[in-house]
């Protein structure tokens, strides 16, 4: 169900698989297994879609930065992101 949630722009996908994150945990070890995975390979595709973005930006003059938008999401909060969720799912192995 979490590779169905999709925002409309990096930052609100961002937010939508923190609060997933933060939901599926409260559903205890059981839960936890079957739901993180999908939300780790969903923030690799999205870091995967900024990483594309800025260098598209900087290839056209953009700039050489690795955030999209204006609040934007960077590629560092993306992968802080990845490993705090890794790690949990490493907990419950």
């Amino acid at each position: 169900m979490s590779s169905a949630m999709r925002g409309e722009t990096p930052e609100a996908h961002l937010k939508m698989l923190q609060l997933a994150r933060r939901h599926f945990g409260t559903g205890g070890v059981q839960r936890l297994r079957f739901t993180l995975p999908p939300v780790i390979f969903s923030c690799l595709g999205l870091a995967r879609e900024v990483v594309g973005a800025a260098t598209a930006a900087a290839a056209g003059g953009g700039g050489a930065g690795a955030v999209v938008g204006g609040a934007g999401v960077s590629v560092k909060k993306l992968f802080q992101f990845l490993h705090q969720t890794v790690q949990v799912c490493a907990c419950v192995g």
